[in-house]
C-alpha cells in the first residue's frame, strides 16, 4: 500500500509540475482566477505584458489589479470575464480593448476567456489568455487609412472621367466617328467597373470600422428587382442568357437599407450571368416574404464553383479557379461586399454549387419592421 500510496504522489506531482511548466511557457499572457475573480496563476508572458510581477497579483482581485478598459470611453472592458464564470462559456474580448500596464502606458491587447470545470461539472474559475496585438492595430488603421485615402482620391477624377465621356457619347461636344463610337463605349465600361471597385473598398472601410453607410428607408423589393434587372438585361442577351423574375407579390414594403439590398440583388445578378454565358444560359431570381424573413434566390446553370475553392468564395479579391476560364472582368470583391452588407442587416448568405451544373446563392435577411401603408 505504500509503495502504491508514493507511486500515486509521483504521478500527481509529475502532472502538477508538466501542468505548471506548459503554463509558463505559454507565449501569450495567461492568467488564471477563482470563481471570487482572485488571481491565482500568473505566467511570465503575462508580467511581460502587464508589467505586474507574479507576487504582486498572487491572491489579488483580478479586478483590483489588472485593467482592460474600452479604447474611445477608458471605461472598464473586462465583462466578458464575469460572462465566462457566469455562462459556463467561452468568451472572447471585443476588438476595442486596451490594457493598462503598471506603468500607466495602454497597450492594445486582444483574446478570450475560458471556464475552467472541477470533475462535477462545476466552475472553479477562469483562464484568461491575452496577448499585444498593438503593431497589428495599428497596421489595420494604415491599411483603413490607405484605402480611404486612395479611394477618395480616385473617386474625383473617375466621376470627372465618367461625365465628360457620357457627355461625348451624347454628342454634347459634336458628333462622334463611327468608328470612335465602340472605343468610347469600352473606355467608359472600364470606368464604371473602376467606379464599383472604389466603392466597394470604401464600403468594406466603412463597415469594417463601425461606420454607417446609409440610412434605412421604405423599400419596394419588387421595385429595386425591377431596376436591377433592367440594368443587366443587355448585358444577358450580349451573352446570350435567358433571365427570369419570380416575385412574390405578398412582399411588404420594408424598412431596410436600400443601396445595400440593391448592390446585393447586383451583384449577385451580375456574377450568375457572368458565368452562364453560352447557348441556353440561364440565371432565375425568386423572391419571397416567409416566416418573417425576406428571401432571394439567385440561381445559374454556369460553370459552378469547385469544390476546392468553395471555402474561399466570400473571400475578398479571390476568385475561383475556373472563372478565368471565360475570360470574364472581376475583382473577387462583389461577394465579399455582399455578404457583409447582408450580415449588417442581421442575415445570412450562403450558396450551393456543382461544378459545371450551376450555382445558388441564398440571402436570408429577418423581418425588422413592415412599413405601415397610408390609407390615404
Amino acid at each position: 500500500m505504500a509503495e502504491d500510496f508514493n507511486e500515486m504522489t509521483d504521478n500527481i506531482l509529475s502532472e502538477q509540475i508538466f501542468t505548471e511548466t506548459l503554463f509558463e511557457s505559454i507565449g501569450d499572457g495567461a492568467i488564471v482566477i477563482d470563481s471570487t475573480m482572485k488571481i491565482k496563476l500568473f505566467n511570465p508572458a503575462a508580467e511581460r505584458i502587464t508589467g505586474f510581477s507574479e507576487d504582486e497579483v498572487i491572491g489579488e482581485g483580478f479586478d483590483e489589479v489588472i485593467k482592460l478598459v474600452h479604447d474611445e470611453t477608458g471605461h472598464r472592458n473586462d465583462s466578458f470575464i464575469r460572462k465566462a464564470l457566469l455562462d459556463g462559456e467561452v468568451q472572447y474580448m471585443d476588438g476595442t480593448t486596451s490594457l493598462v500596464r503598471n506603468d500607466g502606458e495602454k497597450i492594445a491587447v486582444d483574446d478570450s476567456a475560458a471556464p475552467i470545470f472541477d470533475s462535477n461539472g462545476n466552475i472553479k474559475g477562469v483562464v484568461i489568455i491575452f496577448r499585444d496585438v498593438t503593431e497589428q492595430r495599428k497596421l489595420e488603421e494604415n491599411k483603413e487609412m490607405f484605402f480611404n485615402i486612395a479611394s477618395h482620391q480616385l473617386r474625383t477624377p473617375l466621376g470627372s472621367m465618367r461625365w465628360n465621356l457620357e457627355a461625348l457619347l451624347a454628342g454634347d461636344e459634336g458628333e462622334i466617328p463611327e468608328k470612335m463610337q465602340p472605343i468610347l463605349e469600352d473606355v467608359k465600361n472600364s470606368n464604371e467597373r473602376l467606379v464599383k471597385l472604389v466603392n466597394d473598398l470604401l464600403d468594406i472601410s466603412r463597415i469594417e470600422q463601425g461606420r454607417q453607410i446609409d440610412e434605412k428607408e421604405v423599400v419596394d423589393i419588387k421595385e429595386v428587382i425591377d431596376e436591377v434587372e433592367h440594368q443587366m438585361l443587355p448585358i444577358a442577351e450580349e451573352k446570350n442568357v435567358e433571365l427570369q423574375m419570380i416575385i412574390d407579390d405578398s412582399i411588404p414594403q420594408l424598412q431596410l437599407y436600400r443601396r445595400e439590398i440593391r448592390d446585393v440583388v447586383e451583384n449577385l445578378l451580375s456574377n450568375a450571368i457572368k458565368y452562364s454565358g453560352g447557348e441556353g444560359g440561364k440565371v432565375t431570381l425568386e423572391a419571397m416574404f416567409s416566416g418573417n424573413n425576406l428571401k432571394i434566390q439567385v440561381s445559374d446553370t454556369g460553370i459552378g464553383i469547385p469544390k476546392s475553392d468553395q471555402d474561399q468564395i466570400f473571400s475578398r479579391f479571390y476568385r475561383a479557379s475556373n472563372a478565368t476560364t471565360l475570360n470574364v472582368q472581376g475583382t473577387g470583391i462583389g461577394l465579399s461586399v455582399s455578404k457583409m452588407f447582408v450580415e449588417k442587416m442581421g442575415g445570412k448568405m450562403w450558396f450551393e454549387s456543382e461544378e459545371e451544373e450551376g450555382t445558388v446563392f441564398h440571402v436570408v435577411i429577418p423581418y425588422n419592421e413592415v412599413a405601415v401603408q397610408d390609407d390615404a
